[in-house]
C-alpha cells in the first residue's frame, strides 16, 4: 500500500525499511527535538541531538575555520614579505649589472680611441 493511499484512507503508513519505525513516528520525533522535550532520538542509525548542541558543533566548527583562516592570513602575509624583499634584491641585482655593462663600455671605448 502506498503512503499517499494510505494516508487518503487515514491509516498508518506502512513501516520503513531501515529501522521499523513508520513514517509519522519520525514525524512526531523531529517534532519533539524541535521543540527541545527530547535530548536525542536515534533515527536510522544516526543520533540527532537537540537544536542546542547542534549550534555549538557549528559554533565550535566555524570558530576552528576563523583560527585556521587567520593562520593562513599570517602565512600569506609572511609570504608577500618575502617575495617582495626577492624582488627588490633581483632589481637592484639587475640595475648594477646594467650600470656595470655601461661603465665596461665606456672603459672599453675610452681606451680604444
Amino acid at each position: 500500500m502506498s503512503y499517499a493511499r494510505s494516508y487518503a484512507l487515514n491509516e498508518d503508513p506502512p513501516m520503513s525499511a531501515r529501522d521499523g519505525r513508520s513514517l509519522k513516528e519520525h514525524v512526531e520525533l523531529l517534532h519533539l527535538i524541535i521543540l527541545k522535550q527530547v535530548e536525542s532520538v536515534d533515527i536510522l542509525g544516526k543520533k540527532v541531538k537537540s537544536l542546542e548542541e547542534a549550534n555549538e558543533k557549528e559554533a565550535e566548527s566555524e570558530k576552528a575555520e576563523s583560527e585556521k583562516s587567520e593562520k593562513d592570513d599570517e602565512k600569506n602575509e609572511k609570504d608577500e614579505k618575502d617575495d617582495e624583499k626577492k624582488t627588490r634584491f633581483s632589481t637592484l641585482f639587475g640595475i648594477s649589472t646594467v650600470a656595470a655593462f655601461m661603465v665596461g663600455l665606456g672603459v672599453y671605448f675610452t681606451r680604444r680611441n
